[in-house]
């Protein structure tokens, strides 16, 4: 079964139709201006397809994944689709719930402004910072402190949940002390930072662009346990 509301078209299954039928397109849409906004994209990404997929073969053979993890969930692919498990099924395949599903959404639509922003305004593609807005555009809160120092500006290859964690309270702590100028000071930071600069160059950057060192400026947001 196909739904079709304009700027999303959404593949689901009889078992989801009421699902469908009551999914908040509102919420959704905000979502979708909201990280337009942040990364100041002129023009439209639409239509976007979900497609809500029933097992974990089915996202492997979407993602092009070798294997899946409990906690993948969704994933942005190629022409704008986005593949998430259906509510249906979600808590029997992965560590998920189904109420999650619009802000999983909303993060994967995130992950498609930023991406085309790399390509229209040159920024650079960090992985903590691409799921750190995400999260942070999809309202995806972290209540809690975390317990580890930025040891990079690219990306936690150690534990790759640092980068989820981690980036939402960077950009949280980034928007707090500057406001609507932060968001200027991000973009600004992502168009001078490259994949290929040391950690070093990156840590300089970020002091230079945004005036105090990153471990700083979350210690005095509170966002390091100590």
């Amino acid at each position: 079964m196909i739904k079709n509301n304009g700027k999303f078209i959404i593949k689901f299954e009889k078992e989801d139709e009421e699902f469908v039928k009551n999914l908040n397109w509102k919420r959704l849409d905000n979502g979708y201006n909201k990280a337009k906004e942040f990364f100041e994209y002129e023009g439209e990404i639409s239509p976007i397809r979900i497609n809500l997929i029933y097992s974990p073969e089915e996202y492997l053979f979407f993602s092009g994944y070798q294997k899946h993890e409990s906690w993948m969930r969704a994933c942005a692919t190629n022409n704008n689709t986005i593949i998430i498990f259906a509510p249906s099924i979600v808590e029997k395949y992965t560590i998920h719930k189904k109420d999650d599903i619009l802000e999983t959404l909303i993060h994967e639509i995130t992950h498609y402004f930023y991406g085309y922003s790399c390509m229209r305004k040159n920024l650079t593609k960090l992985p903590l910072w691409d799921e750190g807005i995400a999260n942070y555009i999809a309202e995806k809160k972290f209540d809690y402190e975390i317990d580890f120092e930025f040891s990079t500006l690219k990306n936690f290859t150690d534990h790759s949940s640092k980068n989820y964690i981690g980036g939402y309270k960077l950009i949280e702590a980034i928007i707090k002390k500057f406001g609507i100028e932060g968001n200027k000071r991000i973009i600004e930071f992502l168009k001078n930072s490259s994949l290929e600069m040391s950690e070093n160059e990156l840590f300089s950057l970020f002091k230079k662009i945004f005036e105090i060192d990153v471990n700083s400026l979350m210690e005095l947001k509170g966002g390091i346990k100590r």
